[in-house]
């Protein structure tokens, strides 16, 4: 992975089931597409950590997991809080 992959392409990879969700939260939404790049770049230090023979790449591949586990917990909140939005929409519509 590099830092050129498209972040997008990176979070559909890890939450395929929500295809629709992240392609809509990717092109609407500044704060989304800047998520997507933080968890993009914590995917890279996590490889980049993993490949060291450095003392503390152990601590440090910790420490990046966590937060890609927060990234990961905040873009999916973001999937839900989005689904629930269209569902609002959907059930206003039909009243």
């Amino acid at each position: 992975m590099t830092n050129d992959t498209l972040p997008l392409d990176l979070i559909v990879a890890r939450f395929p089931e929500h295809r629709d969700s992240l392609e809509r939260l990717y092109t609407r939404s500044e704060s989304f597409r800047s998520l997507c790049e933080d968890v993009r770049d914590c995917l890279g230090a996590i490889e980049t950590w993993t490949q060291s023979t450095a003392e503390e790449a152990p601590a440090y591949r910790e420490e990046f997991a966590i937060l890609l586990q927060e990234l990961d917990e905040e873009l999916l909140g973001d999937v839900k809080n989005e689904g629930e939005l269209i569902d609002y929409r959907i059930r206003e519509s039909e009243l």
